[in-house]
């Protein structure tokens, strides 16, 4: 019964961080596979990382539901994992705010280019100003402010800032998830040789 993405209700009983289960129940079981099944690893674990046990986080469970419908038969999974990345730092606080620069407070210009300062917000590059890793095109912010993910040229700088963002959130240290999609990778490469 306790297989990955089985909706269960627990019951369990103790005093200290060690439980005892008292009962459970199965409602609901999603089966996950080939690349949405790596991707819903990914999803608990970016979970795991961004909120602390026994964290109560209002909108949590109804996301996690959501995504992981959501990915069972997709084929493109990137825009799901992409707006679940944007909903998980909007629910624990870290998103910052893709619609304005925070030094001006001025919107966000599709044509000019931003810079996301970790923790603190997006502030417009000068054009003296170097455009680095950690800078992006106003149409790119303005898409993903939107939820818009179906402009396929944006979707690496989607990816950039969403890791960019997560980085105070869940720390440096590697996911290994992302290293289940990179052998993935490497087998399917391989494979198709």
């Amino acid at each position: 019964m306790l297989q990955p993405f089985t909706r269960v209700w627990l019951s369990w009983r103790g005093r200290s961080e060690l439980k005892t289960l008292t009962s459970v129940e199965l409602s609901r079981s999603i089966r996950l596979s080939g690349q949405s099944l790596y991707c819903g690893f990914y999803v608990n674990e970016l979970i795991m990382r961004a909120v602390l046990p026994g964290q109560p986080m209002d909108g949590l469970p109804e996301l996690y539901e959501k995504v992981i419908e959501t990915l069972q038969g997709k084929e493109e999974v990137e825009p799901v994992l992409r707006w679940f990345e944007l909903e998980l730092l909007e629910l624990t606080g870290y998103l910052p705010d893709l619609e304005h620069d925070i030094t001006t407070g001025q919107a966000v210009q599709s044509d000019a280019d931003y810079r996301l300062l970790s923790e603190q917000g997006l502030v417009r590059l000068n054009d003296d100003m170097p455009v680095k890793a950690d800078c992006f095109a106003g149409a790119a912010l303005q898409a993903m402010a939107a939820r818009d993910f179906t402009r396929d040229r944006w979707l690496p700088s989607f990816k950039r800032f969403t890791r960019l963002a997560l980085l105070p959130l869940i720390g440096e240290k590697p996911l290994q998830s992302r290293e289940l999609f990179t052998r993935m990778d490497r087998r399917d490469t391989v494979l198709s040789e």
